[in-house]
C-alpha cells in the first residue's frame, strides 16, 4: 500500500491510523495484520502512536466502526424518511434499498468507502462479540427502523424467523458489496459492465426477493432429511421453542 495515501494535511494522526487499519484489515483479516504494520502504513514513525491515540487491536476495530457507522446510519434514517414523504410503498424493495443504498453511496462518495465494506465483511466473522454485534448495525437507529418495517410487513411470521431472514439479507448484501470492491480494486473482468450502480440495483432486487420469500415456506429448497418425529423443523415458523 502507498503510505502517502494516508499522509494528508487534513487528516489527524488518529484518523490516519484508523483508515490504514480499515484497509489492511479489510484486505487480509483483522487478526492477520501486525499492529506495527498499521502504524507504518499510516506514515507514523513512533511505534507507540497507535497505543497513544487509540489503544490495542480491539479498540482499533471499534474505532473503525465508530468512524463510519454514524454517517451511514444518519443517511439510512434520512433515506427512509424520504421514501415515506414520497409515498413510496414501504415493501421489501424499499427496505432492501434502505439497507444497501447508504453503503453504496459511501463507496461512490469516498475513495476509501469501499475499504469499509471489505472491513465489515471481516468484522462479521470475527470472534470478538462486541465487534460483530456493532458490525451488524444492531445498535443503529436506521437498521432497527428497517427491521421494524419488515416486521410490520409480516406480523404473523415468527420473530425468530424474521430476524434470521433479515440478518441473512443484510449480511449477504455486505459480502456482495465487499466482493465487488475487491474485484474492482484488482480490475478483474468479473466486474459487471453496468458498474456499481447497476450492481447495486441487482443486489437490491435480489435482497428484496429474499426478504419477501419468508412467506413462501412450501417452495423452500430443503436439502436435508426430514426431522425425526417430535423434533423441531428448521422451517416451521411457529417453532419458537427450538
Amino acid at each position: 500500500m502507498d503510505t502517502a495515501e494516508f499522509e494528508l494535511a487534513d487528516l489527524d494522526t488518529r484518523t490516519k491510523l484508523i483508515l490504514a487499519a480499515e484497509r489492511l484489515f479489510g484486505e487480509r483479516g483483522i487478526d492477520a495484520v501486525p499492529l506495527r504494520e498499521v502504524v507504518v502504513t499510516a506514515g507514523q514513525r513512533n511505534a507507540s502512536a497507535l497505543g497513544y491515540h487509540i489503544g490495542g487491536r480491539e479498540e482499533l476495530v471499534l474505532a473503525i466502526l465508530d468512524l463510519r457507522r454514524a454517517a451511514v446510519d444518519a443517511r439510512r434514517v434520512a433515506l427512509l424518511e424520504e421514501y415515506a414523504a414520497s409515498d413510496v410503498t414501504m415493501d421489501e424493495g424499499a427496505i432492501a434499498a434502505g439497507v444497501i443504498v447508504p453503503l453504496v453511496e459511501l463507496m461512490l462518495s469516498d475513495p476509501r468507502g469501499g475499504n469499509y465494506l471489505r472491513f465489515l465483511s471481516q468484522a462479521y466473522v470475527t470472534e470478538r462479540p462486541e465487534s460483530a454485534y456493532r458490525a451488524t448495525g444492531q445498535t443503529d437507529q436506521g437498521m432497527r427502523q428497517c427491521y421494524r418495517l419488515y416486521r410490520a410487513r409480516h406480523p404473523d411470521v415468527a420473530s425468530r424467523l424474521l430476524r434470521e431472514r433479515f440478518s441473512l439479507g443484510c449480511r449477504g448484501a455486505i459480502f456482495a458489496l465487499s466482493d465487488w470492491q475487491r474485484d474492482a480494486a484488482a480490475a478483474r473482468s468479473s466486474i459487471p459492465r453496468t458498474g456499481l450502480h447497476g450492481f447495486a440495483g441487482d443486489l437490491i432486487t435480489i435482497t428484496a426477493a429474499g426478504l419477501a420469500s419468508v412467506r413462501e415456506r412450501e417452495r423452500r429448497f430443503t436439502p436435508f432429511a426430514a426431522p425425526r418425529a417430535g423434533a423441531c423443523a428448521l422451517d416451521e415458523p411457529s417453532a419458537d421453542r427450538c
